[in-house]
């Protein structure tokens, strides 16, 4: 029966224990909404802070991808406030290349299952996006530390199909029972130019106030573009023993990723996975593959802020860019 919509089982385990002193819904899904926020907002430092080595740079990666004002536009889908599944696969996957072990392999794969469990479109979302990741960190990485990385690759995989099947099985019988979206109706939910300078912030009153609002914020983009301009002008400058350079171009390329999905049959990608990927056809609303675009978008603006040594200058653009958010 949850196979018909979002099976909500990560919200619904979230607050398992408060369901246990009270049943009262309003009371159950502020506290799923908080925690979803939270969470979102975790992943993403620890992702930032990872990549970065930078606790203020995290910080404001952490911020900007939990309280985006896509964010306030989908308060009432609790499904799509519990993104924390992406930053947190994205970090595990790093980690399995620069590190190793079967910890990280394991994180890996169960992230992906609270993907599935956490939002269908998401869950579908990642698949798409993780292997940018992984080419990027297979075509970067030396002969040894491919081969050990393949490894726990392979580890990762099996845990990923053992937790993730419960969740997509069903799901893969409604849609061989033909339950599944017109294509025809992709285009009246995709995104365009209006959705990408939308925001419902106050600071951005100026700014038009689409349904579906995916403007990450002015600080953010400065952050962000700064980020690539340094590629160019460093290109051999070291985040955390890892070379900035590849860094900046997976999350550049998961950007682009993004809004290209996010455009519907507009922007060719979205048709020919329609077509080609069966859990494609499950989904609804393009636009919703913003979140890869939201998630890109914070790790830069961490990486373009990691880059400016200013304290003063650094603390001032955290503030601003959590007055954006508000």
């Amino acid at each position: 029966t949850l196979a018909y919509s979002e099976n909500l089982l990560v919200a619904a385990l979230m607050v398992a224990p408060f369901r246990l002193i009270s049943g009262n819904p309003l009371l159950l899904l502020n506290l799923a909404l908080l925690a979803a926020l939270t969470t979102s907002g975790v992943a993403a430092f620890v992702l930032a802070r990872y990549l970065t080595g930078n606790t203020w740079a995290a910080l404001l990666g952490g911020l900007l991808f939990a309280f985006a004002p896509y964010r306030w536009a989908h308060v009432p889908h609790i499904q799509l406030q519990l993104a924390f599944a992406l930053p947190l696969s994205f970090y595990f996957a790093h980690r399995i290349f620069a590190e190793g072990g079967a910890k990280s392999a394991a994180g890996l794969g169960l992230s992906i299952a609270a993907a599935f469990g956490s939002s269908g479109y998401y869950g579908v979302f990642l698949l798409t996006a993780l292997p940018i990741v992984l080419i990027f960190e297979i075509v970067r990485a030396s002969s040894a530390v491919r081969k050990r990385g393949l490894r726990y690759l392979l580890l990762a995989a099996v845990v990923a199909v053992l937790s993730t099947a419960p969740l997509v099985l069903p799901y893969a019988g409604k849609l061989h029972e033909g339950s599944t979206r017109a294509f025809e109706t992709t285009s009246f939910y995709a995104a365009g130019v209006r959705e990408y300078v939308s925001s419902f912030s106050r600071l951005h009153f100026f700014l038009p106030k689409e349904e579906e609002p995916l403007f990450p914020g002015f600080v953010a983009i400065l952050l962000a573009l700064g980020a690539l301009a340094t590629v160019a002008v460093i290109p051999s400058q070291s985040i955390s023993g890892r070379q900035s350079r590849g860094v900046v171009w997976t999350y550049a390329t998961l950007g682009i990723l993004g809004v290209a999905l996010s455009l519907g049959p507009s922007g060719g990608l979205f048709s020919v996975l329609f077509r080609v990927l069966p859990p494609y056809q499950g989904l609804r609303v393009p636009s919703r593959a913003a979140i890869v675009f939201l998630m890109a978008v914070s790790v830069l603006a961490a990486i373009g802020l990691s880059r400016i040594k200013r304290k003063l200058i650094r603390g001032t653009l955290i503030v601003v860019a959590a007055a954006e958010c508000y």
